[in-house]
């Protein structure tokens, strides 16, 4: 098989995987009820202590390494750990 038709065919399938992906996450969207959304409480205290932990997390790590404090904040928004 040639270079480009590998290229060709890794970016067919990858976009077949986008799209598989997609109408998944579509119909699991569909199924869920809207009752779900009465824990709205709770829902609001994971999102507060997952934020708390990332940041309980990526700021020593990232001092620890003596990356400038820009640095520290865009790994905590992003979601990302060094």
């Amino acid at each position: 098989m040639s270079p480009t038709t590998r290229v060709t065919m890794l970016d067919f399938w990858s976009i077949i995987v986008f799209l598989v992906n997609s109408v998944i996450f579509i119909l699991i969207g569909v199924n869920t009820h809207i009752t779900i959304f009465s824990a709205w409480k709770e829902i609001l205290v994971a999102i507060m202590a997952v934020t708390v932990a990332r940041a309980a997390v990526v700021h020593p790590v990232m001092t620890y390494y003596s990356s400038p404090n820009l640095w520290k904040h865009v790994v905590f928004w992003g979601g990302l750990s060094c």
